[in-house]
């Protein structure tokens, strides 16, 4: 005659089942909280792009660059970054101008040189951007072996991680929108390039108005 409850076995069994059924709610709620994280993440992006988009909305010509100037930190922090960059092409597509750009105040590395600077010797960089590719680099380590230049400024210049967006107007490359991270390496997320497109985009049609 069994025991009440059954068998060591049996009784074992329904403990594996209860187990089984326990580990797969928890993995449910972990992937309800990241699907609920991952809509506030979003939300909160579109919230900032409108934002970021209303402050040009009849906007004097003397504000457009302070106004730019002042998206750019916005954007920097929000990111979790330490350097935001809006940049144009220059001298036939040989150069890039950085009027726009920010730096967090704390930082203590060195800061990148946002004076214009020449992408011949940036191989691979200008053949991402030249090819409206995104350029999305979570460790300079990451980066192939004819990356060889970028990698050796960005070692230089204390640079973890890299994430530069493609800007273009009528089909034709104009510049692009850069965020570094300086602090430590940055997954990035689908909302920073995103993030990163749309208010670009937004800066070159005002630009774009502006002359």
């Amino acid at each position: 005659m069994k025991k009440a409850g059954g068998t060591k076995a049996e009784l074992q069994k329904k403990l594996d089942a209860l187990r089984r059924k326990v580990e797969a709610l928890e993995k449910d709620e972990v992937k309800r909280k990241e699907m609920e994280k991952a809509l506030e993440d979003r939300l909160a992006m579109e919230k900032l792009v409108a934002s970021v988009s209303a402050r040009f909305i009849s906007i004097r010509t003397e504000e457009v660059d302070r106004e730019i100037q002042n998206s750019l930190k916005t954007i920097g922090e929000f990111a979790g970054v330490e350097q935001s960059y809006f940049c144009l092409l220059a001298d036939k597509g040989k150069a890039i101008e950085c009027a726009y750009h920010w730096t967090a105040e704390d930082v203590q590395a060195k800061v990148l040189s946002f004076n214009d600077f020449s992408l011949e010797p940036f191989h691979w960089l200008r053949g991402r951007i030249e090819q409206l590719e995104t350029v999305y680099v979570s460790h300079l380590d990451d980066l192939p072996q004819e990356a060889t230049a970028e990698k050796e400024i960005g070692q230089a210049l204390g640079i973890q991680s890299i994430l530069a967006i493609p800007l273009s107007l009528k089909q034709k490359l104009v510049g692009f929108m850069g965020l570094n991270s300086l602090g430590r390496p940055k997954k990035w997320a689908e909302e920073d390039i995103t993030l990163l497109r749309l208010t670009g985009e937004i800066f070159v049609n005002v630009l774009q108005r502006k002359r």
